[in-house]
């Protein structure tokens, strides 16, 4: 193999390797975004961004309370302020992606 065939082959296979890493830290970055957005809300208490565009009514939750929630139940506890947050923070330790489904 000649010397400047080696040379372009890792070249290549650096700017694969470099696009890859680029499109993984930009969906990253999106999804860190939205987990921003989501907590904001949650922290204002805003219900119609919650409700109607970030959180699907299929949605699973995890409460504080060490419980697994659904949606409806989370939309009833905003409605009779019951749940009212003082705070929150969101400490991500990963996020995977499988195909269009990212696992934060």
């Amino acid at each position: 193999m000649s010397h400047s065939f080696k040379s372009i082959t890792l070249l290549l296979l650096l700017a694969l390797i470099t696009n890859l890493s680029v499109a993984q830290d930009v969906r990253e970055a999106e999804i860190i975004r939205l987990e921003n957005v989501e907590r904001n809300a949650v922290m204002k208490g805003d219900s119609n961004l919650l409700f109607n565009t970030l959180w699907s009514p299929k949605m699973v939750i995890n409460t504080p309370a060490n419980r697994v929630g659904t949606v409806e139940g989370t939309r009833m506890q905003l409605r009779t302020g019951k749940l009212n947050y003082l705070s929150f923070e969101r400490n991500i330790e990963k996020i995977t992606f499988n195909d269009n489904l990212a696992i934060v």
